[in-house]
C-alpha cells in the first residue's frame, strides 16, 4: 500500500494587538451631537487570535481554525478559518506575541 503524504501547518503564532479602530455615524446630527461624538475620541481595540499573516501594511488575525487546518491532508477544502482581522499596521500600538508559532503567509 502506497502511503500517503500528508501536508502539516505549523501552528500559528497567538497574539495579542491593541490597536485603534475607526468610528462613524449615519443619519443627520444636532451641533451638540456632533461635538459629543468628537469629544468620544478614538477607541481602542484589543484583539487575540491567530497571526496568519504579516507585510509591512497589515496583519491578519484569525479567532478560529478549524481542526482540518492544521492537518488538511490530501484534501485542503475542508481547512477553514472564522473571524478574520485585517489591521493596518499604522493602527497597531502594541502588539504581544502570547505564543510563539509560524506566521502561516507572510508578505
Amino acid at each position: 500500500m502506497a502511503k500517503t503524504s500528508r501536508r502539516m501547518r505549523s501552528r500559528p503564532p497567538l497574539v495579542e494587538v491593541l490597536w485603534m479602530d475607526s468610528s462613524s455615524t449615519t443619519g443627520w446630527k444636532t451641533v451638540e451631537r456632533v461635538r459629543e461624538w468628537i469629544e468620544e475620541g478614538i477607541y481602542e481595540a484589543l484583539t487575540v487570535g491567530f497571526l496568519l499573516y504579516e507585510d509591512r501594511n497589515e496583519v491578519v488575525i484569525a479567532q478560529t481554525l478549524s481542526q482540518k487546518f492544521f492537518d488538511p491532508g490530501e484534501d485542503d477544502s475542508w481547512s477553514s478559518v472564522d473571524c478574520m482581522f485585517r489591521i493596518p499596521k499604522k493602527c497597531i500600538k502594541r502588539k504581544t506575541i502570547l505564543r510563539a508559532g509560524t506566521v502561516t503567509w507572510k508578505g
